[in-house]
């Protein structure tokens, strides 16, 4: 039935070149002229059967001079229901006869059509100002006899009317949808993008508030939920005054892990070295649980490497400081330096860990979409002396002439169980890893200044929808912190993490 629809909403679309039965050869000039020729705006209505075929569609014909005793019907950009869309129909020559202040014109067609057949009988009548065109269609499908019957009824409009049908804005307020929609009016797309989070059930449900040219009409209406779960796209028709009529297609484009950095969490420590950790704690790690035992391992004196910064791009950012943490009492030797660090995973401390703390970072969570991009912004200063040290602080040179440099990479990798996970050791070698976004420019940056770096597949190495995988952003304020090199007092801000993905 549905491809029957299909073919005989072309066919009613594609009438034309209708042959005049009058032999009369009146002038009706100055009529056509003055009270025919313009644009008509009205509701098509489609019967199959006797039965009405989905709602009346609003058009706009367009009523030209062909000679003194015709004229010319034009219907452009006909859309149905987002399925068919058709430049221009033409009724061509249509020949005109007068009863009064009627004028009427009858025309018939055979058409063949591929798989449809049929012949077309029309009669259209205009008076003042108002239109209405009949079409009898008999036609066979498929071997299948259909009976169609098509009404057209539509008044001339003033001329004054605003031919603008364009979708102006596009807003749905949902937690789980990202940033601001993007309007495509040349393509006739709408895009938005939404959480990493996102479940088909989430998206099954999410309401535009939509904006249109002055005085058009948009059809769904604003206010009404939409399904766009599992890839589903909504089509939009938008008419002006006038009755011209635009499509667009609207669709989820790309899922984001994002990460704004503008609420926190209070670890009170047993209050003697509160610090505060950028939430949400079971994907973000950092340093600061680690420096937090150094207080009362090895005497460290100095702050958390990672602290909250008040004025963000947007909001409140994180800033990663490279802190000088060699041992100044206490009982355990600790690193030289302690990198500014953030990174997703877990962060895994104990007395134990502090001989190993490469191995402490527990890089990845779970992540089921192929990553297309990592985006952000930064800034950077580094720090003024460049120290190459050790993981148990025996070494404490200063390497004259170097500058350190800040780290941006997000990591994909493939895991056949859930616990696995890369650490410090390995993320930059492990034959797990699938796809590598990182930043090239770890110089300093005075302002906050974006980055868009595109996942780079590895040799021989593909993303599989069926395969398990850990998505790693690790960021840190010195680029060799994990061989313990860098300055201390280097400082890298960042805000508005995310990862694009489809």
């Amino acid at each position: 039935m549905k491809k029957s629809l299909f073919c005989l909403y072309m066919l009613i679309c594609s009438v034309g070149f209708f042959t005049s039965c009058s032999d009369d050869e009146p002038n009706y000039s100055a009529a056509i002229e003055g009270e025919i020729a313009g644009n008509y705006k009205g509701t098509l209505e489609v019967k199959l059967f006797g039965e009405s075929i989905g709602n009346p569609i609003i058009q706009k014909i367009t009523v030209s001079k062909a000679s003194n005793t015709s004229i010319d019907l034009s219907l452009k950009n006909f859309s149905f229901m987002g399925i068919i869309t058709i430049p221009e129909i033409k009724l061509s020559n249509c020949k005109l006869t007068k009863n009064g202040d009627t004028y009427s014109f009858v025309g018939t067609q055979e058409l063949e059509t591929g798989e449809l057949s049929c012949v077309i009988n029309a009669t259209g009548t205009i008076k003042k100002g108002n239109i209405n065109i009949d079409m009898d269609i008999k036609a066979i499908l498929d071997g299948q006899n259909q009976d169609v019957d098509v009404t057209y009824k539509g008044a001339r409009l003033s001329g004054t009317e605003s031919s603008e049908a364009k979708i102006t804005s596009f807003i749905i307020e949902n937690d789980f949808v990202i940033g601001s929609s993007v309007i495509d009016d040349v393509n006739g797309t709408i895009t938005f993008k939404v959480s990493n989070n996102a479940t088909d059930e989430d998206l099954s449900e999410l309401i535009p508030e939509i904006v249109v040219s002055n005085k058009a009409t948009v059809n769904p209406e604003s206010g009404v939920a939409q399904d766009f779960s599992a890839g589903k796209k909504v089509t939009y028709t938008v008419l002006a005054e006038d009755g011209t009529a635009k499509t667009y297609v609207a669709s989820v484009d790309g899922n984001i892990l994002r990460y704004s950095f503008d609420e926190w969490s209070d670890v009170a420590q047993g209050g003697t070295h509160p610090y505060y950790d950028p939430l949400p704690t079971n994907e973000l790690a950092n340093p600061n649980k680690g420096v937090a035992l150094l207080y009362s391992v090895s005497g460290y004196k100095g702050d958390y490497p990672v602290l909250q910064e008040e004025t963000g791009f947007a909001g409140k950012a994180i800033k990663l400081i490279t802190r000088y943490t060699k041992k100044q009492g206490g009982f355990i030797n600790s690193p030289t330096i302690t990198a500014g660090s953030l990174f997703t995973g877990e962060m895994v401390i104990s007395i134990s860990s502090m001989s190993k703390p490469l191995e402490a970072t527990h890089f990845g969570i779970p992540y089921n979409k192929k990553p297309l991009f990592f985006k952000g912004y930064y800034k950077y200063t580094p720090g003024e002396t460049f120290l190459e040290g050790a993981k148990d602080g025996s070494k404490d040179n200063i390497i004259e002439g170097q500058v350190d440099e800040c780290s941006i990479v997000a990591v994909l990798y493939q895991i056949e169980k859930d616990d696995e996970y890369l650490d410090g050791t390995n993320i930059n070698s492990s034959p797990k890893r699938v796809a590598v976004a990182y930043l090239e420019d770890g110089s300093a940056k005075s302002e906050f200044t974006p980055f868009n770096l595109k996942f780079n597949f590895l040799p021989d190495k593909s993303y599989d929808p069926n395969a398990k995988y850990k998505i790693a952003i690790v960021c840190s304020a010195s680029k060799e912190g994990d061989s313990f090199k860098g300055a201390p007092d280097s400082t890298l801000i960042l805000d508005e993490l995310e990862i694009i993905g489809e």
